[in-house]
């Protein structure tokens, strides 16, 4: 009987537990295109496609798509004080 209701516990406890889970993912607003910026298609340096108020987190060069011009990936992240932690939209 003991076994019985420390299992009826757990359940309840598994239950009540993914419910909160569920309610957390639900009240999450995901990005927008409108939540990122413009960012400009021709620059002098690949600096200039950093927009305002976003900094780089990291970046690789080379030719990244065979076609022998040197490309540069950036990893950028909000920095403004607009969102939590948690919900600061990337930019890749």
């Amino acid at each position: 009987m003991k076994n019985l209701t420390l299992i009826s516990y757990i359940v309840l406890f598994l239950l009540s537990l993914s419910s909160h889970c569920l309610a957390d993912e639900q009240s999450f607003k995901y990005p927008t295109a409108a939540d990122y910026p413009a960012i400009p298609k021709v620059a002098k340096s690949a600096a200039d496609f950093v927009p305002k108020g976003w900094s780089i987190l990291g970046k690789a060069s080379g030719d990244l798509n065979g076609d022998k011009v040197i490309d540069e990936a950036q990893l950028r992240r909000l920095t403004m004080k607009v969102y939590s932690l948690a919900e600061k939209p990337k930019v890749i």
